[in-house]
C-alpha cells in the first residue's frame, strides 16, 4: 500500500497561511497585552500611594489635608514613606526649562494633540524602586488643591501620555485619595469633554481620566472598555 504524505508545496502553502494569520493577529494580541499591563500597573500605583498616605496618618495621627502643607512641602513628607531612587523638589527629573514651564518635554496629552501641562508636575518629583514616577502639585494656588500624578511604567517607557500610562489623583480634605475625575470629588477639572476626551486639544486633556480608567469606562463611548477606546 502506498503511504500518503503532504507534498512540499502543500507544506509551504500551509506554513504561509499560518504566517499570514500570525502576522494579522500578533499586533492585536501584543497591544491588548500591553493595555492589560498598564491597567494592572495603575491599580498597583493607586495602592502604593494609598498605603504611603495611610502610613503618614499612622505616624502623625492627623488626617492629611491640602491646607496643612505650604507650597512645595508635601513631596518632602511623602517621600519618607516610599523607597525612592531619585528625588527632586522641582523639575530635576523631567528636566523642564523655565521657558518651557507649561510644555512637557516628555509627556503628551490624552489624544496626542498637545504637550502635557508640565506646571502640574513641578512641586516634587520622584522615581521609586519599582520604576514608577511620581509628580506632586502642591502650590500656593488653592484652586488646584493637591495633586499626585503617577507614570505607572516609568519615564523611559512609552506611551508617556496622560490617561494611557500617566494618571492623576487628588488628595481631598480628610486625606481621601480620589481618582480624577471621581463623581464625589470637588476636582477643578471635572469637564470630561475638555479634560478626558478624544476631541480636546487642551494641555490638560487626560488629567480627568483616572476615574474612567480605574472603572474601565470609556469616557467618549460608554459601550466600550476604557482600554479599548484609547486614542492613538
Amino acid at each position: 500500500m502506498k503511504k500518503k504524505a503532504f507534498t512540499l508545496a502543500e507544506v509551504l502553502i500551509t506554513l504561509g497561511v499560518i504566517g499570514i494569520v500570525i502576522a494579522m493577529t500578533l499586533p492585536t494580541l501584543i497591544k491588548n497585552y500591553q493595555k492589560k499591563i498598564l491597567a494592572t500597573q495603575l491599580i498597583k500605583g493607586y495602592s502604593t500611594i494609598s498605603q504611603a498616605l495611610t502610613q503618614m496618618y499612622a505616624d502623625t495621627g492627623e488626617e492629611i489635608s491640602p491646607q496643612d502643607y505650604p507650597a512645595k512641602t508635601f513631596a518632602d513628607s511623602l517621600k519618607k514613606y516610599l523607597i525612592t531612587n531619585q528625588y527632586s523638589k522641582s523639575f530635576g527629573i523631567t528636566g523642564i526649562d523655565s521657558e518651557d514651564y507649561y510644555k512637557s518635554k516628555i509627556y503628551k496629552n490624552y489624544n496626542n494633540s498637545n504637550e502635557a501641562d508640565a506646571s502640574l508636575f513641578d512641586e516634587g518629583q520622584m522615581i521609586i524602586n519599582d520604576g514608577m514616577a511620581i509628580f506632586i502639585q502642591n502650590s500656593q494656588y488653592k484652586t488646584y488643591g493637591m495633586l499626585i500624578t503617577i507614570d505607572v511604567n516609568g519615564i523611559k517607557k512609552i506611551p508617556n501620555k496622560w490617561g494611557h500610562d500617566l494618571f492623576t489623583f487628588r488628595i481631598e480634605n480628610k486625606g481621601r485619595l480620589i481618582p480624577s475625575e471621581a463623581p464625589n470629588s470637588s476636582y477643578k477639572y471635572g469637564n470630561q469633554q475638555k479634560y478626558c476626551s478624544i476631541n480636546s486639544t487642551t494641555q490638560q486633556n487626560g488629567l480627568a481620566c483616572t476615574y474612567y480608567a480605574i472603572n474601565d469606562l470609556c469616557p467618549d463611548n460608554r459601550n466600550k472598555s476604557y482600554w479599548d477606546c484609547l486614542p492613538k
